[in-house]
């Protein structure tokens, strides 16, 4: 009788020891396999499963673990997103004090954001985004005293091309929405120069009131 209890207890102690083995088993496969996911810009589910065959005197014994899902979301290196934009009624689309902002599809939080974005003469432009998951996202630009332009739904990828268009002018106010506000702020500053000098050549006159009649109760994206 001794001896089968203490049989008894080599095996109970074993079957312990198989168990830690099989849960390190597991969490050693789970995270080769993240290093390996790391290399891949998605979202992934890894389905984890290990099975050990021990002999135990008694003969041979196998011990399979339970399944183990983890969820898998790689994080970007620093990625270079290239955009393009024309400021409406210039022939020079350079500007600086740009807004881009980084949201969630269809969000209206951003999760990335810099306010001091420039452009040259072409309209082009580059931010740097750091610190976000891979995914897909919406794009948004603003450029001071002009409505704002978003592109939705399209995935972070490094060194990326936005093509915003063309920015529509006459938000003196920056609601994002051109209405008597704007027209009140122009005729203040009608005859000299300022902030309502939409195309930029040193005067506020009626080619700046054209611009901005042609976008009357327009709405940002």
């Amino acid at each position: 009788m001794k001896l089968l209890s203490a049989f008894n207890r080599l095996s109970k102690r074993k079957k312990i020891q198989v168990s830690l083995f099989v849960i390190v088993a597991v969490i050693l496969i789970a995270f080769a396999v993240w290093r390996v996911v790391g290399l891949f810009a998605e979202e992934v589910i890894i389905t984890n499963q290990a099975t050990i065959t021990y002999d135990d005197g008694s003969g041979s014994q196998t011990v399979t673990s339970n399944s183990v899902q983890t969820q898998v979301v790689p994080v970007s290196e620093d990625v270079t997103v290239n955009f393009n934009l024309n400021i409406q009624g210039r022939s020079d689309h350079s500007v600086t004090g740009i807004s881009f902002k980084i949201l969630p599809v269809g969000g209206t939080t951003p999760v990335f954001e810099v306010s001091n974005a420039s452009t040259d003469a072409t309209g082009s432009g580059q931010v740097l985004v750091t610190g976000l998951s891979s995914g897909n996202y919406d794009y948004r630009i603003r450029v001071p005293k002009f409505l704002s332009s978003t592109i939705s739904n399209q995935p972070l990828v490094d060194l990326m091309t936005l093509d915003f268009g063309t920015m529509l002018g006459g938000d003196l106010n920056d609601d994002n929405i051109v209405n008597s506000l704007d027209f009140s702020i122009m005729m203040g500053d009608w005859g000299g120069s300022g902030p309502s000098d939409i195309n930029g050549d040193g005067k506020v006159n009626t080619i700046d009131f054209s611009l901005l009649n042609s976008n009357w109760f327009i709405s940002g994206d």
